[in-house]
């Protein structure tokens, strides 16, 4: 793992929306080519494929597959520093910290891009000067 990308950060909601063919995943898929993000990540996308799973929506060997290619696609970056200005900025914004973390990624990214279809999270994100894509 490393710090700064020259790649916008890669939110979770992108990721389910394209592994679970939601509406609009046709967006999503754009971002996917060699995605970076938090390691967190991936453990919310193997939660919401869990919970999809338990609803019958995807079967458990589809969710394992999708959560194992996931986790080979993604460039993962360094979320261990950024922990203080995630919750700093989870007060200040009235996020989640979880959501706080992809826009401390993306503060720090070269970038300054993040790729959500989150919309308070991608509020918050402009408010703090960065880019945002998807939403």
């Amino acid at each position: 793992m490393s710090g700064a990308t020259g790649m916008p950060i890669v939110d979770s909601s992108v990721f389910v929306k394209f592994l679970s063919g939601e509406e609009g995943w046709e967006e999503a898929e754009r971002w996917l080519t060699r995605p970076s993000t938090v390691p967190l990540a991936l453990k919310e996308v193997a939660n919401a494929l869990r919970t999809k799973t338990l609803a019958g929506e995807i079967g458990a060997e589809d969710a394992k597959s999708m959560i194992g290619k996931l986790a080979s696609l993604v460039r993962l970056v360094d979320q261990n520093d950024l922990i203080l200005k995630s919750f700093e900025i989870s007060v200040d914004h009235d996020v989640t910290v979880y959501d706080a973390l992809f826009v401390a990624a993306a503060m720090r990214s070269g970038e300054r891009e993040l790729v959500t279809f989150d919309a308070k999270q991608a509020k918050v994100a402009r408010e703090l000067g960065v880019r945002v894509k998807g939403r």
